[in-house]
């Protein structure tokens, strides 16, 4: 059987993604102060990330972990909620 159908994704792509995702933890540790202050929009976080919409999922995502309210459609920002963010 060969190789080549094994799908889309290459080792390098999966490398590239650990490196997201380590840039994502990252950015939510720079963005702690600002979030806990006065929150920040998701279309700040898209510049923040350089409107790479990998990055900006994983970033959300990591926030949404770390115990943040990552929002909604109705409400496109993050704010610190009642958790512990520690």
């Amino acid at each position: 059987m060969s190789n080549s159908g094994l799908g889309k994704f290459k080792l390098t792509d999966w490398d590239h993604i650990s490196i997201l995702k380590r840039t994502a933890e990252q950015l939510s540790e720079q963005l702690k102060p600002e979030i806990e202050t006065s929150g920040i929009e998701w279309e700040s976080l898209k510049e923040i990330c350089g409107y790479d919409l990998t990055l900006w999922k994983l970033l959300l995502r990591r926030l949404r972990e770390v115990g943040y309210d990552i929002g909604s459609v109705k409400r496109q920002s993050v704010i610190a909620s009642a958790k512990d963010h520690s």
